[in-house]
């Protein structure tokens, strides 16, 4: 949900994630927890839940991912037409940084995206890795902008 003021001043956005009817703890005691419900908003769910196998949350640093790049760029990383296509779309991790929708966008936050939409779930970034990234951690010249593209907050309240 985004809300905020029609002031055309990102400083007056505000972005709220919510909906956890579904969250699990997955340490319970000492013991990892497998997951296997199929669950979620299909643009947002990682493809080993869509293949119907057993997941664990590294299925949430993909949905991070897919956030992350709609925030960014406005527009969703996988988009089709039907459900089917869609998912084809998402198991086939076929997306792109277009041009137009990533103009002035640093190349550190598309390394960041890139490392969280990995199909294999063993080798997609950890969630203390994502957070240790350059482009979050301010450690070097690349620290989070948030120079949107001027069609972002348009989109965003579109969807």
């Amino acid at each position: 949900m985004v809300s905020g003021h029609d002031t055309g001043n990102l400083n007056d956005i505000r972005v709220k994630l919510i909906d956890f009817g579904m969250a699990k703890h997955t340490n319970k005691e000492g013991k990892k927890v497998v997951l296997s419900t199929f669950c979620g908003t299909l643009n947002f769910m990682a493809p080993e839940v869509l293949d119907g196998d057993f997941y664990d949350e590294s299925c949430d640093v993909w949905s991070l991912g897919v956030m992350a790049f709609q925030i960014l760029s406005g527009v969703p990383p996988f988009y089709a037409n039907d459900e089917n296509a869609l998912i084809n779309k998402i198991l086939s991790n076929n997306y792109d940084f277009n041009d137009k929708d990533w103009a002035g966008i640093s190349v550190d936050s598309k390394k960041w995206i890139r490392k969280l939409l990995v199909l294999d779930f063993k080798k997609r970034s950890t969630p203390q890795e994502a957070i240790e990234h350059v482009w979050l951690s301010g450690t070097a010249s690349s620290r989070v902008k948030f120079d949107l593209h001027p069609e972002v907050l348009v989109q965003l309240r579109a969807t």
